[in-house]
């Protein structure tokens, strides 16, 4: 019995001889390809992660005022992937979930929807 399976597998592997080569060369495709997708998705998953996080946290709220890059606006919607910031002059500022994880910035209405106070300054003119 033994020679019988040799002799089939003798006669299989000549009939198919890069068989392995075709194998492990689909192998090696598909992990090149599990990396190409892995980076690809890189963005995605860490929107979804900062969205969970800012969710739990609840770092930032609808109309809460922040200063976002420099700009002071409103919280005027929060999504999936992003938040829109109405700037004090009405433009609109799209800012990926991700941003609020990675860099800093002032939330003035982390309590209430209220600002804090605002400084205004008079000046009087003496004659």
């Amino acid at each position: 019995m033994t020679s019988t399976f040799r002799s089939r597998r003798q006669r299989s592997s000549r009939r198919h001889p890069n068989v392995r080569q075709i194998g492990a060369s689909l192998l090696a495709s598909a992990g090149l390809a599990g990396i190409v997708v892995g980076f690809a998705a890189r963005p995605v998953v860490g929107n979804l992660i900062a969205g969970l996080q800012i969710a739990l946290t609840q770092l930032i709220r609808i109309d809460d005022v922040l200063i976002v890059e420099n700009e002071w606006g409103r919280v005027e919607e929060i999504t999936e992937t992003y938040v829109i910031v109405r700037i004090w002059d009405d433009r609109r500022l799209i800012v990926p979930l991700e941003y609020f994880i990675q860099n800093p910035f002032q939330n003035w209405t982390r309590a209430k929807s209220e600002t804090r106070g605002a400084v205004v300054r008079t000046e009087s003119i003496t004659p």
